[in-house]
Parts: C-alpha cells; sequence; structure tokens
C-alpha cells in the first residue's frame, strides 16, 4: 500500500467486515461521540495478570475477567441489543470480539495516540511560553 493509501484509510476508516449469525456487519472504530463511553468502560476492566504481555494477550481471559463490560462493548461496537447475542456461538463471540479489538486497536494507536501526545506537547510548550 503506497503512502498516499495509507494516509486516506487512516482518515476514513472502512473498517472490517464480519459474519456473525448470518449477518454480515462492518466493525469500524468507535467514532469520537462514543469515546466517553468506550472509555467508562474500559476503566472498569480489570488489569491483565502481571508479567502479561501484549504477545499473550488472551480474548479468553479478557472475557472472564471483565464478561459485562466487554459485552457492553460489543454493543456499543455494533448497535445490537444485548439480547441478540443469547444465542450466538462462542466462536462468533470471540472472532466478533477479536475484529472490534482489531479495528480499534489501530484506530487508537495509529490515530489518537500521536494526536493526543502531539496536543500535550503543544500544551507543554504553551504553558512554558507562560
Amino acid at each position: 500500500m503506497n503512502d498516499l493509501a495509507n494516509e486516506v484509510a487512516l482518515l476514513f476508516p472502512q473498517g472490517k467486515a464480519v459474519t456473525i449469525k448470518g449477518e454480515e456487519m462492518m466493525i469500524k472504530p468507535f467514532g469520537f461521540g462514543k469515546f466517553p463511553q468506550v472509555l467508562a468502560l474500559m476503566k472498569g476492566f480489570k488489569p491483565p495478570a502481571e508479567g502479561t504481555t501484549a504477545s499473550a494477550f488472551n480474548i479468553g481471559q479478557l472475557l472472564v475477567d471483565n464478561a459485562d463490560a466487554v459485552m457492553d462493548l460489543v454493543v456499543l461496537a455494533t448497535g445490537k441489543k444485548k439480547e441478540w447475542f443469547d444465542d450466538m456461538g462462542m466462536d462468533e463471540g470471540v472472532d466478533l470480539l477479536k475484529t472490534i479489538l482489531e479495528v480499534n486497536a489501530d484506530f487508537f494507536v495509529k490515530r489518537l495516540q500521536p494526536r493526543t501526545m502531539a496536543a500535550i506537547a503543544e500544551l507543554q510548550s504553551s504553558l512554558g511560553a507562560l
């Protein structure tokens, strides 16, 4: 992918399609309006066990430790009611959660984090000038 295509993909994320219960869904990064809800849900997440690295991240453990918050995050990402997921297979649930995490991890790391760091640096510079 060339630089222009990468920039367009970052500015206008298309998301990722996943088929759940026979229905294709497009999972997109959380928009700014959902940001407070996402942060509130993630704030309640139990931290991973000490010594756990990003490469050892375990979706099963995330579900066990944070079942209600994870379910609320899935509802927020899909726009479906909680009851819609009641008879969904575990394999589909894990695929859906994995897709939500992939799409939004990419969003937070590639878009939000650099902008936040730039804004903090700019603020520190402005405060230093005072």
